[in-house]
């Protein structure tokens, strides 16, 4: 799964990298972690606005909550979604066809499980200093302030060689893409097969992992 990760990369950088702007109303802090079960403002990029990196919470909230309560529960429960059945899941069906998103990040943490030990592993693109994960997207209306809410959820598939051996008991990897291929994924045009295909783990060979 996929729960920590860091965007530890200068302000300027970032924004040269993607070739967009990040959202004037929230100051940009490089992270070393970011915690998913603190349902972090996180700067990512969306098909609607694919040139602004805007905030939004990690921890997706599909439209038809109808309580406080029903947010606090269902939150917890998205902050990754399944390739394999992401397009039947009531909270992302709707998301994965209209609204996907890329969640720029410079690294991310999984635990290789040796008995009773959890050892702990960083985990990067090699030669690239930022890539993205995978993710969809949605909003909805805060009952207590009337406002519109963006939240979003990274997508998870079956790990790769390297990842199997990390994450040796759930075996599975964020949805990673290299730069030559992220864009891809918000084209607004593509079909369900498109997507499907492109839902596929990083190739062997390309990510790094470093004991901590």
């Amino acid at each position: 799964m996929c729960y920590f990760f860091s965007l530890a990369e200068e302000e300027i950088r970032l924004q040269k990298r993607f070739d967009a702007k990040l959202d004037i109303r929230k100051k940009y802090i490089p992270q070393d972690k970011l915690v998913g079960f603190s349902y972090p403002l996180v700067p990512i990029l969306t098909n609607d606005e694919p040139f602004i990196l805007q905030y939004v919470n990690w921890g997706l909230v599909p439209s038809w909550v109808k309580s406080p309560d029903d947010v606090e529960s269902i939150r917890k429960l998205t902050l990754n979604a399944r390739a394999e059945t992401i397009f039947e899941k009531p909270s992302f069906s709707g998301s994965i066809k209209y609204k996907r998103c890329l969640v720029p990040a410079t690294g991310f943490y999984e635990w290789q499980h040796q008995g009773k030990q959890k050892i702990p592993y960083f985990i990067k693109l090699s030669g690239q200093d930022v890539f993205t994960f995978g993710g969809v997207w949605s909003e909805y209306i805060d009952f207590t302030t009337g406002e519109l809410i963006k939240t979003f959820s990274i997508i998870t598939v079956p790990a790769n060689q390297l990842m199997s051996e990390i994450h040796n008991t759930k075996k599975r990897m964020p949805l990673i893409f290299t730069q030559d291929s992220e864009r891809q994924w918000l084209n607004n045009s593509l079909t369900k097969p498109d997507i499907q295909e492109l839902m596929q783990p990083l190739s062997d060979g390309i990510l790094q992992a470093e004991m901590m």
